[in-house]
């Protein structure tokens, strides 16, 4: 049994892809300390973190699988790209990294598409230039290089402060529909659309529980 009212996720995807991964996962696996030694039941738990042990359970048992036969690459699997522009010798330095789903941060915004517009924001950081060799002001910015099948995003709704964590209470709004392109590296205008199929939200009397 699991408390989802800590979490608020959004799943964009296809209803068969879906219900295949659900199927496989749960004849495989009966006991809920089968997907974390941190799990317990009559408690609450993240969402978030169950869905990331589910997948990863579940990427464990393709990985002699080729990569396209690999059924968590093949429906959420994408990829991130890292920008870091030194704004003394205009060097770009690029790296990419694996996408399994989104977290946003929420405290400021009150939507999804404004949620990605902050997350995709160009950052300016204090950084070291391996050009130049200088200590200076960067240009720092994530975006989504290789969109997935299914966009999982998770809205964090927990702020720490260093001694509490609280609630994030805001009102998030969504459509039922995603426009993925504005939040990519693609240059050209080719939609990169979803439909809503699924949201966890949260499910007791009081936003603290």
């Amino acid at each position: 049994h699991f408390d989802y009212s800590l979490f608020f996720n959004l799943c964009f995807v296809p209803v068969c892809q879906l219900c295949t991964l659900c199927f496989f996962v749960f004849l495989n696996f009966v006991k809920i300390s089968d997907f974390s030694p941190d799990f317990g039941l009559y408690q609450q738990e993240d969402a978030h973190e169950f869905l990331r042990c589910f997948l990863n359970k579940l990427k464990n048992c393709c990985y002699n699988l080729e990569l396209q036969d690999n059924i968590v690459e093949e429906a959420f699997g994408g990829r991130f790209v890292s920008k870091l522009l030194c704004c003394n010798c205009g060097h770009l330095s690029v790296t990419q990294e694996p996408l399994i789903d989104i977290s946003l941060e929420i405290e400021d915004v009150d939507s999804v598409p404004t949620a990605l517009e902050s997350f995709t924001k160009i950052e300016k950081i204090k950084y070291s230039c391996e050009r130049c060799k200088t200590q200076g002001q960067f240009e720092k910015y994530l975006l989504v290089h290789r969109a997935p099948s299914i966009v999982a995003l998770h809205l964090k709704r927990f702020k720490n402060n260093g001694i509490v964590v609280q609630k994030v209470d805001m009102h998030v709004s969504f459509s039922l529909e995603l426009d993925m392109l504005l939040y990519t590296s693609k240059i050209n205008n080719e939609e990169i659309k979803y439909d809503l199929y699924a949201v966890i939200v949260h499910f007791r009397s009081s936003i603290s529980s």
